[in-house]
């Protein structure tokens, strides 16, 4: 019996967790919509919401600004529409 109750536990924990990352993502995601850098912005903000603090609650709006000052981590290699010749942006990985 021990054993489900411990089960249970982790299993809200984890839902806890996936909870607050799907909020931070939905806050950065529209944030970044309005941005300039379109692409490069959302995919900030999705790099900025996998690095938010699993254990902390949902993150206020202004704190879920995505960094588009080129000084953060790269943003994660993802599928882009990138068009041939368009150099990648800062800290955003080339595609071959």
């Amino acid at each position: 019996m021990a054993f489900f109750d411990s089960m249970n536990e982790t299993l809200a924990e984890e839902k806890d967790i996936f909870d607050t990352f799907r909020t931070n993502l939905s806050i950065a995601v529209k944030e970044a919509e309005g941005a300039e850098e379109g692409n490069a912005a959302v995919l900030e903000a999705i790099n900025h919401a996998l690095q938010a603090d699993f254990g902390a609650a949902a993150v206020s709006p202004t704190t879920a600004t995505p960094n588009t000052s080129g000084s953060g981590a790269p943003a994660p290699a993802a599928p882009s529409a990138q068009p041939a010749g368009v150099p990648a942006p800062v800290g955003g990985m080339p595609e071959f």
